[in-house]
């Protein structure tokens, strides 16, 4: 397991596996529509895709929810700073 997905789960410690998993796929499928930006405004540019696309409002929030985690990281990191 690589240092950042174990700092990941690390922070997602009280989380079930399904939702750390969940949380994950839901990381990757935001890198993957936005690969450059992890940006407030791209997120909820995302998030607007999302909604647009039909996406149950469900997916949407656990979307929003895995990101705040992977913001969390990222300032735990030192990649983002915390705002």
């Amino acid at each position: 397991m690589s240092y950042g997905v174990q700092c990941f789960y690390q922070l997602a410690e009280n989380k079930s596996p399904t939702t750390i998993s969940s949380y994950l796929r839901g990381v990757r499928l935001y890198l993957g529509a936005h690969p450059d930006e992890f940006s407030r405004e791209a997120i909820q540019q995302y998030l607007a895709e999302c909604i647009a696309d039909g996406k149950e409002p469900n997916t949407v929030r656990l979307r929003l929810a895995a990101l705040r985690q992977f913001a969390r990281w990222m300032v735990v990191d030192g990649s983002l700073a915390d705002a």
